[in-house]
């Protein structure tokens, strides 16, 4: 029997009570078909409790799950893993704690530029 796979995920965590986001790196063996979702719950199920992430419908129909995955926005429970991984929230919106964000609360309201001073 062979040894499984094992990858790097780095997954951005955020705290209220921190002063800003950082990353945290893992180690997560993974077997053929894996999705992103399956390693946020392996590392939640087997590695850190801690971690908060949105799961739901699992099919890509609930629009819950997205995420930034290697730079590119797309479904965690979707996604399948082809190499390491680097996962963070949504960037254009206020981040709840790790990579759950309020949806109801972009960083900045739609039609609106930024002021550059």
């Amino acid at each position: 029997m062979s040894d499984p796979t094992v990858i790097n995920v780095k997954v951005q965590r955020y705290s209220p009570d921190a002063s800003a986001p950082d990353f945290q790196e893992y180690e997560v063996p993974i077997e053929p078909g894996m999705s992103v979702m399956n390693i946020l719950t392996y590392i939640y199920e087997n590695l850190d409790s801690s971690l908060s992430h949105y799961t739901s419908c699992r099919i890509g129909k609930c629009l819950g799950c997205d995420v930034g995955i290697n730079g590119e926005t797309d479904y965690a429970c979707t996604t399948p893993v082809k190499g390491d991984l680097t996962i963070t929230p949504l960037p254009e919106f206020v981040p709840v704690k790790d990579l759950l964000i309020d949806r109801d609360r972009p960083k900045r309201p739609a039609g609106k530029k930024p002021v550059i001073a």
